[in-house]
């Protein structure tokens, strides 16, 4: 079994140099799981029994921290296009992303739209255990400064201000909704139910304050 995992987690920690490639960009092994599993289903699976989820968090913990700050680097810049773009911009960039299922082929902004949700949905997993937490802060290139388990709570509470909208992401047999609105309301409402979590992740005043900002606003008369 950790053979298996261990396997696995090298696999997908592997990074090619596209300093030379110019245009060109080779993927990333971890584009090919988020395409046949956006929702990072198989971590879901990993984590849901102690055993597996042992030897999971403790290779992440020593060997793979790197899969988590990418996982981190890919919310971290989805929100600052987000941040970036005008409103109507934001709901036709995912709109656009959201019906990737009908063609033949992906674009280069469908490719990140899918790796950013497949990270979303692995964070969101992380956060429901105390281990997984425990692997906070983490440190990432280009920025100065870690990111908490403060400051991840905080991003994902703005991306349902910032990507409000609900993109659907159809196959010929089902639609999910594969907006970042309701993958971040999924993970809150699983971190709620969970007294331990709750209190870790939710109970202070910075995750307060940011999830009261857009009320404070309403209130106030001003977007």
């Amino acid at each position: 079994m950790e053979e298996i995992v261990e396997s696995t987690l090298s696999l997908l920690s592997v990074k090619h140099d596209q300093s030379h490639l110019g245009s060109q960009k080779i993927l990333d092994p971890m584009y090919f799981f988020a395409l046949i599993d956006t929702k990072a289903v198989w971590f879901k699976k990993w984590m849901h029994a102690y055993y597996s989820r042992a030897v999971v968090l403790r290779l992440l913990e020593k060997k793979y921290k790197s899969l988590i700050a990418t996982a981190v680097q890919q919310c971290v810049q989805y929100l600052e296009l987000c941040e970036a773009m005008k409103a109507d911009d934001i709901l036709g960039h995912s709109k656009h992303c959201g019906n990737v299922q009908k063609t033949f082929y992906y674009s280069g902004q469908e490719l990140q739209y899918i790796y950013f949700i497949h990270s979303l949905c692995l964070l969101g997993r992380l956060l429901i255990y105390t281990q997984g937490r425990k692997l906070f802060p983490i440190k990432m290139k280009n920025r100065k400064n870690s990111v908490s388990l403060t400051d991840l709570l905080v991003l994902f509470i703005q991306l349902i201000c910032y990507s409000p909208c609900c993109p659907k992401m159809i196959s010929a047999t089902h639609s999910e909704n594969y907006s970042p609105a309701s993958m971040v309301t999924e993970v809150l409402q699983i971190l709620c139910d969970q007294t331990d979590c709750a209190v870790e992740c939710l109970y202070n005043s910075t995750v307060i304050d940011t999830l009261l900002h857009p009320v404070h606003h309403l209130m106030k008369g001003t977007k």
